[in-house]
């Protein structure tokens, strides 16, 4: 299949795609077990309706139930982009395999303090 042509295809795929992911945000809820259980928010907590927020354009409201939302969607956009560019279009692009095991790292020690520091009253959350 000619590169042309997969692009055409993904753009295709991608619409109804966007609007699966859609209907599962709008339509899924459910009570964070960390929270129900141990009465502590998980760095997790609120990112249904963050992401909910985000896919309307919505940052400031993203923001306002989870911190990590849009820091974690440009992160999987990044790297789904990327995997898209070297498997389906086949451009020669590299994974630095150190430079994502620092982002990595630096990413879960992110999420680790967030966590942590949530639980406090440092700044006010939506939960």
């Amino acid at each position: 299949m000619t590169r042309n042509k997969k692009i055409i295809l993904s753009i295709i795929l991608f619409i109804p795609s966007y609007f699966f992911i859609k209907f599962l945000i709008d339509n899924l809820s459910w009570e964070c077990p960390v929270l129900k259980y141990t009465g502590f928010y998980c760095p997790g907590c609120g990112m249904t309706r963050a992401f909910r927020m985000l896919l309307v354009g919505n940052v400031l409201g993203a923001l306002k139930y989870n911190l990590l939302a849009p820091f974690l969607l440009i992160a999987l956009m990044y790297f789904f982009i990327k995997f898209y560019c070297v498997k389906i279009l086949e451009l020669n692009l590299k994974f630095d395999a150190k430079k994502v095991k620092i982002f990595l790292t630096f990413s879960l020690f992110i999420v680790i303090v967030f966590g942590i520091l949530r639980n406090f009253d440092i700044f006010p959350q939506n939960i």
